[in-house]
């Protein structure tokens, strides 16, 4: 019975996790013909993080440097990972004993 609560949590999270991924893979298609650089200074400055510290700074250059074919790249991996933990949570369930699913 314990086991079978445990596995299901493990479970839940796995699917928050994949659902993440997904979605910000999905979000970085969307943002696809924008301007990428201008929504990261946005961020930055809603978060009210200075522009000029180091981690803002690295977060800024990082997104003047996308460009249309890594947004491809990102999306197709985060689609990848999803999928990959989805079926390897089904092979999962198929080893679990009858008494797990109670």
């Amino acid at each position: 019975m314990q086991l079978a609560k445990t596995l299901r949590a493990i479970a839940v999270y796995e699917a928050v996790k994949g659902a993440l991924v997904l979605l910000t893979g999905f979000g970085l298609l969307v943002v696809f013909h924008r301007n990428i650089q201008q929504i990261a200074e946005q961020l930055v400055a809603h978060s009210h993080l200075n522009p000029a510290s180091r981690f803002p700074r690295i977060f800024l250059d990082a997104a003047a440097e996308v460009t249309d074919a890594r947004l491809w790249m990102f999306a197709a991996f985060a689609a990848g990972y999803a999928g990959r933990n989805g079926s390897s949570h089904s092979a999962r369930a198929s080893i679990c004993p009858s008494r797990c699913t109670s």
